[in-house]
C-alpha cells in the first residue's frame, strides 16, 4: 500500500509535545500521525512518547511494540531506527540508573539527597548515527527525545522509606527488560550495540561503587590490604627460598640455636633467638609455633620465680621492721602486685 506523506505541521507539534515533556499528549499527537502515515517517524515518537512515561503506567512491551512496528512500516531505514532506539534507551538507562542511587542512598538518610551524575558523557556522542543524520525527521525525534527523557521529578514524588524501596525496585526491573528487549531488538547496528553493553556495564559499576555502605567500603579496603600483604608475602617467600636453600644460611642457625635452648628449658634465650631467625624469615610456620610455646613457659617460670622472691623478700622485711601479725598480710600484696607487673614487662619483652 502507497504510504501517504506525513503532514509536516502535525509533525512538528507532536515533537513539541515531546520536547516539552508533555508526553500524553505527544502520545495522542503521534498516535494520529500513525493512524494517517503508518510512517515509521510517527511510530518512533510514540514509543519515544511512552518511554517518558515508563515509570508510570507504560511497559516496555508497549515502547519496543511501537519500535517494532516503525522498522516494519519501512524496513529501508532500519539502521537509523535502531540507532535512535540505542541512544534513547541508553539516555533512559543513565537516568534510572542515577535515579535509583539516589532512591538508595534516600533510603539510608531521609535528611539527605546526594545527586548523582551517572552520565559523563553525552549519549549522542557515544554512536555513531550516520543514518539519523540522513533524515530530518528522525534526527529531530531523537533530539526531542533526549531533551525530555528526564524522572528526576519521581524523587520528590517519593518520600518515605516504602515509596523509595518500591521505586528503586520498579526502577531495576525496568531497566533489566528495556536491556533485554535491546538485545532482540537490535539487528544490523551490532557495533553501536556493544557500545551500548559497555555503557551500560560502566553505569552499574558506578551505581555499585556510589551505594556502598560504609561497612561495605572498610571491608573491602580491608580485603584489598589483605591481598597487597599476601602479594608482598609470596614475593618475600620466592626471593628467600633460593636463600634458605644453603643450610649454612643465619636463619637456620638461629633456628638450631633456639631449638636446643627450649630443649634445656632456657626459654628466655630461646625466645631471643627465635625472634632472630624470624627476622630473617618471617612465615617459618614451625619456628612461630615454637616461640608461642615459648612465650607461654617463659611466662608461667617468670610468673613463678617473680614471686617466690619477692614473697621470700617481703618476709625477711616484715621480720626486720617487727611488723604485726595484723598487717602483715598487706605485707604479702605488695610481691604480689610486683610480681605481676614484673611478669607482664618481661612478656611483652620478650614478644616483640
Amino acid at each position: 500500500m502507497e504510504q501517504t506523506p506525513m503532514a509536516e505541521v502535525e509533525f512538528e507539534l507532536a515533537t513539541l509535545h515531546l520536547k516539552g515533556k508533555r508526553f500524553d499528549q505527544a502520545a495522542k499527537a503521534f498516535y494520529e500521525l500513525v493512524s494517517a502515515t503508518q510512517r515509521s517517524e510517527a511510530w518512533c515518537g510514540l514509543g519515544l512518547s511512552k518511554l517518558g512515561t515508563i515509570l508510570d503506567e507504560t511497559t516496555p512491551d508497549e515502547i519496543f511494540y511501537c519500535f517494532d512496528k516503525a522498522k516494519a512500516a519501512e524496513p529501508g531505514k532500519v539502521n537509523e531506527i535502531e540507532q535512535l532506539v540505542l541512544q534513547s534507551v541508553l539516555e533512559v538507562a543513565g537516568q534510572l540508573y542515577g535515579l535509583y542511587t539516589n532512591a538508595i542512598l534516600a533510603i539510608r538518610d531521609a535528611n539527605t539527597r546526594k545527586t548523582i551524575a551517572i552520565i559523563g558523557t553525552v549519549v549522542s556522542t557515544l554512536f555513531t548515527m550516520e543514518a539519523i543524520g540522513k533524515n530530518r525527521a528522525m534526527a529531530s525525534i531523537a533530539s526531542a527525545g533526549l531533551t525530555a527523557l528526564n524522572y528526576n521529578r519521581y524523587l520528590s514524588l517519593h518520600s518515605t522509606a516504602e515509596q523509595l524501596t518500591t521505586l528503586s525496585s520498579r526502577i531495576v526491573k525496568i531497566i533489566e527488560e528495556l536491556k533485554a528487549h535491546v538485545q532482540i531488538f537490535v539487528e544490523q547496528e551490532q557495533d553501536n550495540l556493544q557500545t551500548f553493553n559497555n555503557t551500560i556495564a560502566q553505569y552499574e559499576q558506578t551505581v555499585i561503587a556510589e551505594t556502598k555502605t560504609e561497612s561495605q567500603r572498610a571491608a573491602e579496603q580491608k580485603k584489598q590490604e589483605e591481598k597487597v600483604q599476601q602479594e608482598r608475602r609470596i614475593a618475600y617467600v620466592g626471593d628467600k627460598n633460593s636463600e634458605l636453600a644453603d643450610v649454612s644460611h643465619p636463619f637456620h642457625k638461629a633456628k638450631e640455636e633456639a631449638l636446643k635452648c627450649y630443649n634445656k628449658q632456657q626459654y628466655g634465650k630461646a625466645v631471643t633467638l627465635t625472634n632472630q631467625a624470624l627476622k630473617i624469615y618471617g612465615d617459618d610456620y614451625e619456628l612461630k609455633l615454637l616461640k608461642n610455646n615459648m612465650l607461654a613457659r617463659a611466662f608461667r617460670r617468670d610468673a613463678v620465680v617473680s614471686f617466690v622472691l619477692l614473697l621470700f623478700g617481703a618476709g625477711i622485711v616484715g621480720a626486720v621492721l617487727d611488723i604485726s601479725k595484723e598487717n602483715a598480710k598487706y605485707i604479702v600484696l605488695i610481691p604480689i602486685a610486683l610480681s605481676i607487673v614484673f611478669t607482664r614487662y618481661r612478656h611483652k619483652q620478650r614478644s616483640k
